[in-house]
């Protein structure tokens, strides 16, 4: 049985159904347009009792309908015998993954969002250019263009953002690409060194400069006509996507997919951790390892009060849920608490230094 066979069985609709009510949660947590969503076909307001069912029933036709389009694609490199072997969670987790990456991308064309479309295009481009500097910080991308005598005064600098209009600054040079789906590499550069040597020249010394503060720079400057053109997660690295989906080769069995998670853990909790500052893996440890009060842990982080490192621990915890969900094993849906209990021993053993550190 194949993609194509299955979509004709009944047994199907199950399997859609709950692959839908993820996708719906997930793109309400993600932000991602209202209007990429399928509309309700209005019985709701006429039956009060069976408000949100109909915006259930149209997800499921939007994904029974875009499983057919993706289904001889999907054959080559996702086999759908090995999936249904591992049961019906394996394939809602995997329906849900693919159309959440497929609302992500929708969201990121030019007339959905030109500026996300713009920043992930010159992350993409400062990153791999070896005429910058590039650097995350707390989670953000910051770039530099010093030259030699230059980057000894930039080791230590602070990073630099303004809230100040663009609109009096110098307007970008005029080779840069007006239309900016089709943004060349060394025009991405280009124009990027010309901001960052205004920045300076105001500021006064090399310093980091926010890769958000260059699109919002750009787009002050540079008018946007509307266009569909993509910015897809495969034209970014892993380490570039702040919010990461990708594919899981499945194994045949549940055993073999556990056995290829487990011993990657070591692995997944550094990337995890990645761009976590120093005081969020002490603080998450403190709380997950120690079981310090919040109040303790508020002294730690420098917050006021109890009600700042309640939030702060919140919102680590979702980043940890999220990285969760594109694993088999570690997510909520098919989830191995063994597994989990592991996972998270290799996160506070990297979070334990920072933790001593700040403790001392």
């Amino acid at each position: 049985m194949n993609w194509s066979d299955w979509l004709q069985r009944a047994e199907c609709h199950a399997v859609l159904e709950l692959a839908a009510r993820l996708i719906l949660r997930e793109a309400k947590r993600r932000s991602i347009p209202s209007r990429l969503l399928p509309e309700s076909n209005g019985s709701a307001a006429q039956h009060p009792s069976s408000r949100g069912a109909p915006s259930i029933q149209a997800m499921v036709n939007t994904l029974w309908l875009y499983v057919q389009q993706q289904a001889k694609v999907w054959e080559q490199g996702h086999a759908f015998a090995a999936l249904y072997a591992q049961g019906e969670n394996r394939l809602v987790q995997f329906l849900a993954r693919r159309y959440i990456l497929h609302l992500l991308d929708l969201s990121r064309t030019q007339s959905a969002s030109p500026y996300r479309a713009l920043y992930r295009r010159l992350r993409q481009y400062l990153h791999s250019s070896d005429a910058v500097q590039y650097r995350l910080m707390g989670g953000h991308s910051y770039y530099a263009c010093a030259h030699k005598d230059e980057q000894e005064a930039l080791k230590d600098s602070a990073s630099w953002g303004s809230s100040d209009s663009y609109k009096v600054w110098p307007a970008p040079p005029l080779s840069f690409c007006r239309d900016f789906h089709s943004l060349r590499r060394d025009e991405a550069v280009n124009v990027a060194c010309f901001f960052w040597r205004e920045v300076v020249r105001r500021l006064g010394k090399p310093c980091w400069v926010s890769v958000r503060e260059l699109t919002r720079y750009l787009l002050t400057h540079v008018s946007v006509p509307p266009s569909e053109r993509e910015v897809l997660f495969s034209e970014l690295s892993a380490d570039e996507e702040e919010d990461p989906i990708r594919d899981w080769h499945h194994a045949v069995d549940a055993d073999q997919e556990r056995t290829l998670v487990h011993r990657d853990l070591p692995r997944l909790a550094q990337k995890l951790l990645a761009d976590w500052e120093e005081h969020e893996r002490a603080v998450f440890y403190a709380r997950h390892a120690i079981e310090q009060k919040l109040a303790d842990i508020a002294e730690l982080s420098g917050h006021r009060g109890p009600s700042g490192a309640k939030y702060l621990l919140e919102q680590l915890n979702r980043r940890v849920h999220d990285f969760c969900l594109t694993w088999p094993g570690l997510s909520f849906f098919d989830e191995d608490q063994e597994l989990v209990h592991e996972f998270l021993e290799e996160v506070l053993k990297i979070c334990k230094s920072a933790w001593e550190g700040r403790s001392d």
